[in-house]
């Protein structure tokens, strides 16, 4: 199994060095094409403006791969099987990884999957703090933990 902390360690310098933060990294079988090959998917975005061109995905990829090549050939292996990377900005649904995308968000609309069920695998739920999600219809006497949070494309109605 990939060990995702040690991948983000390794990646999070190089997207610093291009003036960009990290936003999310996952390692994933099956792609959103529908094939069966593991995907590393590293989002990261511009400070300024929350996106990257692709010519900073190009670089930020550029620079992932050199990394994992200088690691390989001192006999650190990150990934053991064969991947595809895919770097990009986070987009229009972009996933709520860190307090600060809370903090950024508060008030906008999410969707939310749940690691322990509610009874229904995702719900919509209001950003109301930077540190918590008041998840509709209320729950408020039954805890879950949010396994993967998306911002909505539109925001709240009043």
């Amino acid at each position: 199994m990939a060990d995702i902390a040690r991948i983000a360690e390794v990646i999070e310098p190089e997207a610093k060095a291009l003036g960009f933060d990290l936003v999310r990294v996952r390692y994933f079988k099956g792609g959103e094409i529908g094939d069966e090959e593991h995907t590393l998917q590293v989002m990261a975005e511009r400070p300024e403006t929350g996106q990257l061109v692709i010519e900073d995905c190009a670089a930020l990829s550029n620079r992932i791969s050199d990394r994992f090549d200088e690691l390989e050939e001192a006999g650190e292996v990150l990934l053991e099987d064969a991947y595809r990377l895919e770097v990009s900005s986070p987009g229009i649904d972009r996933p709520l990884t860190r307090p600060k995308d809370f903090a950024a968000w508060v008030g906008q609309e999410a969707r939310i999957e749940l690691s322990e069920l509610l009874g229904s695998a995702s719900v919509s739920a209001a950003i109301s703090r930077a540190s918590m999600l008041k998840l509709r219809p209320s729950r408020s006497r039954t805890m879950a933990w949010c396994s993967r949070c998306r911002l909505l494309s539109s925001p709240m109605p009043s």
